[in-house]
């Protein structure tokens, strides 16, 4: 359970946990059910030895077949892509297929029966990139202050310009620095649009019989993506909409408990 756990935590995260169950051939068909559209983009997401570079499908077609495969076979280096002809015209005993659907609920037709239901709380209100939301002020040594008041100092120049402040004797490194003007991006939902939410949702799961094996509900509280004011009623709402739609039991699953428990 250690390694398990410790593998998830130091290698995975919300961006890149599904390729490496395709790739071990956990999962065959992801259907992303999102809030609203986006642009295509290139990722490459790191862990402290699994790397997955992914050009995104594009969103507009719908349904695409996509692949993942290694370099050089070592399962470390992992490559996402749409399983275009050319690349399909070339064998590979190490590449793994999938078929990917995007759709948003106005727009899901062919919407297959899954296996597993993930379900994010920030489906039903989210705050947009929420690390870029807060300001975290870092300590360090006043030897390390007066380094890098230097312009060319190496930090400067991978960082651009780092924002510093003296404070008290204290010297800190303030990452995302914020500004009274500052415009922040959100799309944090009232209850009663939570609710509406909630409710198409679940409509949407019972109109197209969704009768799904395993259902997770990812909370998105320590990461900032749900509302930290809101994740308990979205929760509360959610699974007694569920519970009515399906007989389930309820486990709940707190990573942080989960690590005392391993590590006690």
């Amino acid at each position: 359970m250690k390694r398990i756990y410790d593998f998830t935590y130091r290698e995975l995260a919300i961006g890149n946990f599904i390729y490496p169950a395709i790739y071990q051939g956990i999962l065959d068909h992801i259907v992303w059910l999102d809030r609203e559209g986006g642009e295509k983009t290139r990722q490459t997401l790191s862990g402290n030895s699994l790397t997955v570079t992914a050009d995104s499908v594009i969103r507009e077609k719908g349904k695409v077949e996509g692949y993942v495969q290694s370099k050089g076979s070592d399962g470390k280096s992992l490559i996402v892509g749409e399983l275009v002809p050319k690349i399909k015209a070339i064998p590979f005993s190490d590449r793994k297929e999938f078929v990917y659907q995007y759709a948003t609920l106005p727009t899901a037709s062919d919407f297959p029966n899954p296996e597993i239901l993930d379900i994010d709380l920030d489906y039903f209100s989210c705050i947009r990139n929420p690390a870029t939301q807060r300001e975290i002020g870092i300590e360090i040594t006043a030897e390390a202050y007066a380094a890098l008041q230097d312009p060319y100092h190496p930090f400067n120049l991978l960082y651009k310009k780092l924002r510093m402040q003296n404070e008290g004797g204290k010297c800190y490194v303030l990452l995302n620095e914020v500004e009274e003007t500052k415009v922040r991006t959100t799309w944090k939902n009232d209850e009663h649009e939570i609710l509406e939410r909630i409710d198409r949702l679940v409509d949407f799961l019972r109109k197209k019989k969704i009768r799904p094996q395993i259902i997770d509900i990812c909370r998105s509280r320590y990461s900032g993506f749900t509302p930290p004011d809101q994740w308990e009623f979205i929760e509360k709402n959610l699974i007694e909409k569920l519970s009515v739609l399906y007989d389930f039991e309820t486990v709940a699953l707190n990573a942080r408990t989960l690590k005392q428990m391993l590590y006690a």
